[in-house]
């Protein structure tokens, strides 16, 4: 029995970590102190579109959040 349990804990686990980050559940968007800085496709392309945003990032907060 406990083996069986622990293999649906893992499933059910590795199914949540699927649909979370998965690439085609949301997009990422970047926000602000200011409000959204944009949206995006993926977390990379979140991180960069911050940095050419022109936000000084040694003063301002930001962070890239699924949708």
């Amino acid at each position: 029995m406990d083996k069986v349990f622990m293999l649906i804990i893992l499933l059910i686990v590795v199914f949540w970590g699927y649909l979370k980050y998965s690439e085609d559940s949301g997009n990422w968007v970047a926000t602000g102190s200011n409000g959204v800085i944009g949206e995006y496709s993926n977390y990379t392309d979140c991180i960069e579109g911050v940095k050419l945003s022109g936000l000084n990032l040694e003063v301002e907060v930001f962070s890239c959040n699924r949708d």
